[in-house]
């Protein structure tokens, strides 16, 4: 019996409850008192033949009470109680999905779309949990709502979102131009298309969009948000400052402004001890506190007097606190489902992949050269190469696209899905010239264009399939550094490995293991391109990386920090400056406390510094 089922005694035979209780239940509901008409509902559902219906209703009215353990109970018997309940299978699945188990979540509403397959609300709360399990399905799912219910504005908005996620823009833009036709003064739909704007690039676009919000409404903070990132991708810092008093003059207490002027400008003593008290208020959520300790931490690192346990203090705390926001969201770092996906990307890429691929080379993908991919660990020196690369008068850099991400998925060959993939020529050859047509609108007129999403190296078997001519760079930096920079950095984007010292080290040898996979299998050599060399001896480094990628030398290249192009990294303001060597074995000032990180490092077979 499930958890959630009543225990019923045998003598009970009556196929409805009481209406006498019934009508109590409906008196404490009016009163407002949801908790005690769930408890009421769910102890006369003990007492009839067919529970089902009440324990629903209960469940329903535990939700409203906040009490969501009762309403998993309730919702869990009335599904045991009455499989054809469509309504108990959906509200099921939307309080699975919000407790953070997607895929439980997603098997009670594929039951209840089973039940009512024309339900449209079904079908988009199925959409919506889908696209963290299968995103193309989801995005699928979500185009075929639309097509009987046009003018649906969740399936619209949430198509939106999806496609944004899978770097789907120009679908998203369209979205969103038809939910604002519906809606034209709805600021939420104007903040996320541009938002979509500035995640694709296309910066003026963006600015005017935000710009006309303001306009409109000038209390509208996220807008002024939206320009401040501008202003920062573009190396504007006055601009940038300016943004984040204005969004201050709104909101004194706002978490990212403070932080993102603190980086700017050294805060006075009042500003800092305003920053202390907002950081380590408990009462505050984490989102509004690990951006600030990372402040307080960068703040510490600057001055060569602070204490180094203080500081690393504020940067653990940061990352405890994120790490406790991703878990509350279902998103945790699980070993071993991580090796197993590593398992199954070096099982589906074996040696008889590529063996096959030899023997017809033109049958998959596209022979074009135009693309170059660098990949690494974050903050290996990804940005630096692609800037080096983008200063060069024939190759434009495109900054961390998704593009190939969505295709391995699309394709079958991401490293969540399972068993094997026949390929099929038309559609990896139609892939790859989606890719390139992005690249035709996104850089037209150079040779070779660059995509360094750090993340593509597990990748490398798709991008090898699609591209068989094109360039592949190994960003590479020593382990502890690198391990470190990325447990220093606030991602904007979810790293699950990133906030905990154990996990990082256990993800980078996991990453170096699948790195010897790839380099002793693709059948085109990459370019181990190492931080510590680059910084070392610039003009070498360049030589060797132009020449990979067969471009001839321009002295432009070593004066990379020269060049005026919009970076959309964590490395955007580094690559505006001169080469340094400072960060290279910047972790020894940490060394006391990264002792977790070493001995998983260790643990993986990596003793490197």
């Amino acid at each position: 019996m499930m958890s959630g089922s009543p225990d019923r005694p045998p003598s009970a035979t009556a196929a409805k409850p009481d209406p006498a209780l019934l009508r109590q239940a409906a008196g404490l509901m009016r009163a407002g008192r949801f908790a005690e008409a769930a408890s009421l509902l769910e102890a006369a559902a003990r007492d009839i033949a067919e529970p089902g219906p009440l324990l629903l209703e209960a469940g329903r009215l535990f939700l409203r009470a906040g009490d969501k353990d009762a309403a998993r109970r309730c919702l869990e018997g009335s599904v045991a109680a009455d499989r054809t309940l469509a309504a108990a299978h959906m509200n099921l699945g939307l309080l699975l999905a919000d407790r953070g188990e997607p895929r439980a979540a997603w098997a009670a509403l594929d039951a209840a779309r089973a039940l009512k397959p024309e339900d449209p609300e079904i079908a988009l709360n199925l959409a919506v949990v889908e696209i963290n399990i299968e995103p193309p399905r989801a995005i699928q799912r979500l185009r075929d709502l639309l097509l009987r219910h046009p003018a649906h504005r969740l399936a619209l908005l949430n198509l939106a979102q999806a496609c944004i996620r899978s770097g789907l823009h120009d679908e998203a833009l369209a979205c969103l131009e038809r939910l604002l036709a519906i809606e034209p003064e709805n600021a939420t739909w104007q903040l996320l298309e541009a938002g979509t704007l500035l995640n694709d690039g296309r910066l003026e676009r963006a600015r005017a969009a935000y710009e006309a919000i303001l306009a409109r409404d000038p209390s509208r903070w996220q807008a002024l948000v939206g320009l401040a990132q501008i202003d920062r991708f573009a190396g504007d810092n006055a601009g940038e400052a300016a943004c984040w008093r204005r969004v201050l003059a709104i909101d004194p207490n706002h978490a990212v402004a403070l932080a993102g002027l603190a980086r700017l400008e050294t805060p006075t003593p009042t500003e800092r001890r305003h920053i202390e008290r907002l950081a380590m208020a408990p009462e505050r959520p984490p989102s509004e506190r690990y951006p600030l300790l990372h402040a307080l931490f960068d703040l510490s690192d600057r001055d060569r007097a602070a204490d180094p346990a203080v500081a690393f203090s504020y940067l653990a705390t940061a990352n405890r606190l994120r790490g406790e926001s991703e878990r509350a969201v279902g998103r945790v770092y699980d070993a071993a489902a991580e090796e197993a996906r590593i398992e199954r990307l070096m099982r589906r890429f074996d040696a008889g992949w590529f063996e096959r691929l030899a023997q017809r080379p033109a049958a998959l993908g596209d022979p074009s050269e135009r693309p170059v991919f660098i990949v690494g660990m974050p903050r290996s020196g990804t940005t630096l190469c692609e800037q080096i690369l983008a200063s060069h008068s024939r190759a434009q850099g495109l900054g961390e696209r998704v593009d190939i991400a969505r295709i391995a998925r699309e394709l079958g060959l991401d490293a969540d899905q399972e068993g094997a993939v026949a390929p099929d020529p038309a559609s990896f050859r139609g892939k790859a010239q989606d890719y390139l047509r992005m690249l035709d609108r996104q850089a037209p007129g150079v040779s070779r264009v660059v995509d360094k999403a750090p993340g593509n190296f597990l990748h490398l078997g798709t991008i090898a399939t699609l591209f068989p001519n094109a360039r592949i760079v190994h960003a590479q930096r020593g382990a502890m550094d690198v391990c470190f920079s990325c447990f220093r950095q606030n991602f904007v984007q979810s790293h699950r490995w990133s906030t905990d010292l154990r996990d990082l080290g256990h993800y980078y040898g996991l990453y170096r293991r699948l790195m010897a996979h790839w380099q002793s299998l693709l059948p085109r050599p990459m370019l181990d391109w190492r931080y510590e060399a680059v910084v070392g001896d610039l003009e070498p480094a360049v030589r060797r990386l132009l020449g990979f990628c067969d471009l001839a030398f321009e002295p432009a290249c070593l004066a990379f920090h020269e060049t005026r192009r919009p970076v959309r990294t964590a490395s955007l303001d580094q690559v505006r400056r001169p080469l340094y060597k400072s960060s290279v074995g910047k972790w020894r000032r940490y060394e006391a406390m990264l002792v977790p990180l070493a001995q998983s490092l260790a643990a993986a077979g990596i003793a490197e510094p």
